[in-house]
């Protein structure tokens, strides 16, 4: 009898440790290229699994992947990038391989044209988080058709995540005037999508395109233009250069933030894209209200008579 026993446990054993290896061999692996794509992907992969951080506190322009970061994304059964515009570096890598998804050819999405550059596309379309819904559907889309034994699990988390960006963005809505009252100057053009969503004011950019160090020549024109001003707001972006700034403000009453636009400094994860978000419209909503600034409604035109 105790023989029979002992054979029937490890045949059991034998049935669960195949499984598992079944399972493991099965494991989709999924790739994000930067954190508020990975936070969107972390939650609708909840009780699945965990997708991989490739550019984790870098900033994607300044990113060079590694031949370890190479052979990772060969592997990967989907990849999910923004495009050439932001991740340079993994553009001969990724254009035309058949596990990716290149965000900003998706044709749901609102894409503007770069402000200095009309050919080309401005990358950062998550800040504007109607876009962000959009983007649920679209990463649903594509985990299924890598995955598709998970369909009921990413259904019912993608029915949670758009609940909740649906949320902020209607939280962003209700409180614009808080971003809308002033007006302000960029380091980096990294804001048109978020200018255009919630009526954020941008009187000028020093840097012709986000990484770059701004010339003097613009250096000069913001010091004459800020000392003729009163309090105003400037701000940077978090990962980025703000190299000769204090020229500029020298002597005027500037207040400086910084934005985080690429979630460097918050944790990976399912709550990073909110926190990002929810930070940067306090980060900016913070500096009006210090200098003073109220939101004054536009002047309606009369109708003909």
């Amino acid at each position: 009898m105790f023989w029979r026993k002992s054979l029937v446990i490890a045949t059991a054993l034998v049935g669960v440790l195949s499984t598992s290896t079944v399972y493991a061999a099965e494991k989709t692996e999924v790739i994000a290229t930067i954190k508020p794509i990975h936070s969107l992907l972390s939650s609708l992969m909840k009780d699945v699994g965990t997708p991989i951080l490739l550019i984790k506190d870098k900033v994607p322009l300044n990113y060079t992947p590694s031949e370890a970061d190479l052979q990772e994304l060969k592997k990967a059964d989907l990849v999910v990038w923004m495009g050439p515009e932001l991740e340079q570096s993994l553009s001969s890598t990724l254009s035309n391989s058949k596990n990716t998804f290149e965000m900003l050819s998706y044709s749901d999405f609102k894409i503007l044209p770069q402000r200095n550059n009309e050919n080309r596309r401005d990358p950062y379309m998550w800040l504007d988080v109607r876009n962000a819904e959009v983007m649920i559907d679209a990463l649903y889309e594509n985990l299924v058709n890598v995955d598709p034994a998970h369909e009921k699990q990413y259904a019912e988390n993608r029915t949670t995540v758009k609940r909740d960006i649906a949320a902020l963005d209607r939280q962003f809505e209700f409180g614009f005037r808080a971003i809308a009252a002033g007006q302000s100057w960029l380091y980096h053009d990294t804001q048109q999508y978020f200018e255009q969503s919630y009526a954020f004011k941008v009187r000028d950019i020093l840097a012709t395109n986000p990484g770059d160090e701004a010339d003097m020549a613009n250096m000069l024109t913001l010091h004459t233009k800020l000392n003729d001003m009163g309090p105003v707001c400037f701000f940077t972006e978090e990962g980025l250069t703000d190299k000769n700034l204090s020229f500029a403000l020298d002597g005027s009453d500037t207040k400086v933030a910084t934005l985080k636009s690429y979630g460097l400094s918050f944790k990976a994860g399912p709550n990073l894209y909110q926190e990002m978000m929810q930070y940067n419209f306090d980060t900016i909503a913070n500096c009006f209200k210090n200098i003073g600034a109220t939101y004054v409604e536009p002047t309606k035109r009369k109708k003909p008579e």
